[in-house]
């Protein structure tokens, strides 16, 4: 049939990830009440559909020690916390930890990586 509709699809171009922030970095999980825990912040961008949101925490060895979990989101800015913890329970040692957040739609994916100081 014959309509009125005009639809175009193109590609989508660009980031889909952007304006990654931990604060505070480095974090003392120590039970004080303050820096107790750090924010992993971003922005997922030019996304047409819900994508799983999450976070990996690494140590320096490449060992997954925690997976931070969100809902499903589209563009938006999203915020995930980590205490500290691996995905036991067990409190980290102090040290650098690398972060892996990776968005996977169907125009593409995108991988950022950075590091948290987690001392006491």
């Amino acid at each position: 049939l014959l309509g009125d509709d005009l639809v175009v699809r193109t590609a989508l171009a660009g980031d889909l990830l952007a304006g990654v922030a931990i604060e505070p970095n480095p974090f003392t999980p120590n039970g004080d009440g303050i820096n107790d825990q750090t924010q992993i912040s971003y922005t997922l961008l030019r996304l047409t559909e819900e994508v799983p949101l999450g976070v990996e925490i690494y140590d320096l060895n490449g060992r997954r020690l925690r997976q931070l979990r969100g809902d499903r989101g589209s563009s938006a800015l999203y915020q995930l916390f980590w205490d500290g913890r691996d995905d036991g329970g067990n409190m980290a040692p102090p040290g650098l930890y690398i972060y892996r957040i990776l968005v996977q739609a169907g125009s593409g994916s995108e991988e950022k990586l950075g590091h948290i100081a987690l001392v006491y």
